[in-house]
């Protein structure tokens, strides 16, 4: 019997409790077993709960290895069914589905189950140790990804950003032909404390507020740089000297400029009106046709003649006269 469609005059069901066990896509091999559980509110006295395959009802058949389990008021509030396949063969691969059925209305849920032949390739269980840690891959069906969450660290958990309760997983993909080929480690934090530290430092903005501290915290880490054990320590402390010598570029102090002379002079704040500077450049007497070289650079970009200052400060005592030379 195919599955019946929802009621039109109704919208799909809707339950306070509805769920199916499992929930996911299961990959199984030929001959084995496979429970089912689906449970639902109990809504009304002619709701029934039915099992589907792609489509259509499935009731128990011991020759096919299937046995469904009569519907089950709980507690006069839940009612449930149970389906059980045993010695599963290729023809249970397929879509199968918990139908809820009511007069006013339906709802489904369904779970994709793929079977394999017993003879299916697959990956070796094998152990790998690198700087993320120490991972235990178990026995993988060809052309299945599989995952492992991180090694957690005791020491400088929360050292990455991000919420410390994000699952962090590594993973691991199983070729067609029963091969271990890519993965990914990248998501896990550094098994080594001072790998993990370099990484954090490595990742942090520099800027004047921290640029100092931090300088000194690598430097501590640095001191025994002999001892480093991964690569990757040399690495994130070459990666932070370059970016310190970026920032001191982008942030180096200003300095006065060597054609700029200072001098300092005390005197009455009440007396001070104010000062005027005066650059001026000596032109030779057959070269008297305005300023056209006042400007000039050489190759080097400096001035190619001799600039001369004069300031002068008035106050209502005295008037003081300050004279220098730059190029």
């Amino acid at each position: 019997m195919p599955l019946k469609r929802n009621n039109s005059k109704y919208p799909p069901l809707e339950l306070p409790s509805f769920y199916m066990t499992p929930s996911h896509r299961q990959v199984v091999f030929e001959g084995d077993s496979l429970p089912f559980q689906c449970m639902a509110s109990y809504i009304d006295q002619d709701m029934q709960v039915l099992w589907y395959q792609d489509g259509r009802i499935v009731e128990t058949d011991e020759s096919q290895g299937i046995f469904v389990e009569k519907n089950m008021i709980h507690n006069c509030s839940l009612i449930a069914s149970a389906l059980t396949i045993s010695n599963i063969q290729a023809g249970s691969t397929g879509n199968w589905g918990c139908h809820v059925q009511t007069k006013r209305g339906n709802n489904t849920r369904t779970v994709d189950i793929v079977v394999l032949e017993s003879s299916a390739q697959y990956c070796p269980p094998e152990r790998v140790v690198n700087n993320k840690g120490d991972f235990r891959w178990p026995r993988t069906l060809a052309g299945i990804t599989a995952y492992l969450q991180c090694t957690r660290n005791t020491h400088g958990s929360g050292i990455y950003p991000g919420n410390p309760q994000d699952e962090r997983k590594a993973w691991r993909r199983c070729d067609r032909g029963g091969f271990w080929a890519d993965d990914d480690y990248s998501r896990c934090q550094y098994a080594n404390d001072v790998t993990r530290v370099l990484y954090m430092f490595n990742q942090m903005p520099l800027n004047l507020t921290n640029a100092v501290a931090t300088a000194r915290q690598l430097l501590a880490y640095t001191v025994e740089a002999a001892n480093f054990s991964d690569k990757m320590d040399v690495i994130f402390v070459a990666e932070m000297i370059e970016k310190f010598g970026r920032f001191t570029k982008e942030e180096k102090s200003k300095e006065y400029s060597p054609n700029i002379a200072l001098e300092a002079y005390v005197i009455k704040a009440t007396g001070f009106t104010g000062m005027t500077c005066t650059v001026f450049q000596k032109v030779a007497a057959s070269d008297r046709t305005g300023l056209s070289d006042y400007g000039r650079r050489d190759p080097d970009g400096n001035l190619d003649k001799q600039l001369s200052f004069k300031c002068n400060v008035s106050n209502t005592f005295s008037s003081l006269a300050l004279k220098g030379k730059f190029w």
